[in-house]
């Protein structure tokens, strides 16, 4: 299957690895890991640090355990900092 659009950050690479998400630029590394015996996602930024969320079913979101800010919205303000465009969730 072909993609619909030809790539914009050619150094952007994306690799899952069991319960770990690593996203990388050209000189920078995310990672998300998904903790399930806490029911709980670790989101590392070279940009933010490293945030621990907590799905709130009332939001529909996973929120950060201390200032309860949403986890899409730190991930999507980190990218756009290496990245071309935004990213599409």
């Amino acid at each position: 299957m072909e993609p619909l659009h030809r790539p914009i950050n050619d150094d952007f690479q994306l690799q899952r690895v069991d319960a770990e998400v690593v996203i990388r630029t050209n000189t920078k590394e995310f990672v998300i890991k998904v903790l399930p015996s806490k029911q709980q996602i670790e989101f590392s930024s070279p940009v933010s640090g490293l945030h621990t969320y907590q799905w709130n079913a009332m939001a529909k979101r996973w929120e950060d355990e201390a200032d309860s800010h949403d986890i899409e919205g730190l991930l999507t303000r980190d990218l756009m900092r290496f990245c071309a465009g935004i990213p599409l969730f």
